[in-house]
């Protein structure tokens, strides 16, 4: 029931769990779900995760990868996504030995925050990541429609195509 006259808009830019912990801000958006809360943990300071999916907000990819239609290699980016989904399967079926090889690849990971982080994304990675869901884009798009966030609303087909689809 509130609206932007009833808050303070600051501008933090990336520095979110510090501004959260040294009482700069109340709340955040953007915060990500697997590292902010956890960083505030560290520190000895409590939060609360907001989790917009359960307040109105559709069901939307986080990670979508964009290539230009008229140039790009169909199959080139099929095979990218078929070793994306081998790697999701790796990483899923054996998250130790998959966090031993991400935390080998720079000192700056090898502490208790990414190795938290780490834990806390396995769960939210899609299983299969080549799929792509044509109802999911259509029904977030009504929602960015209807919020007046874009103006009209396109076929799925202008927006995304299924590079797998035989």
């Amino acid at each position: 029931g509130l609206s932007l006259d009833d808050v303070e808009l600051v501008n933090v830019n990336w520095s979110l769990s510090p501004s959260l912990m040294s009482g700069q801000v109340d709340a955040v958006i953007g915060a990500f779900r697997n590292f902010e809360l956890n960083q505030m943990d560290i520190e000895g300071v409590d939060g609360t995760c907001f989790y917009v999916e359960e307040e109105g907000l559709p069901p939307y990819d986080e990670l979508i990868y964009v290539a230009n239609r008229d140039t790009m290699d169909k199959d080139m980016i099929a095979r990218f996504l078929a070793a994306t989904e081998k790697a999701t399967q790796y990483i899923v079926n054996h998250p130790e030995e998959s966090w031993e090889v991400f935390a080998a690849t720079s000192a700056d990971l090898q502490d208790e925050l990414n190795a938290r982080a780490w834990k806390d994304t396995l769960p939210r990675f899609a299983l299969r990541p080549t799929a792509m869901d044509a109802g999911r884009y259509a029904t977030f798009e009504t929602f960015l429609h209807d919020a007046g966030l874009i103006p009209d609303t396109s076929p799925v087909s202008t927006i995304a195509i299924d590079v797998t689809a035989r």
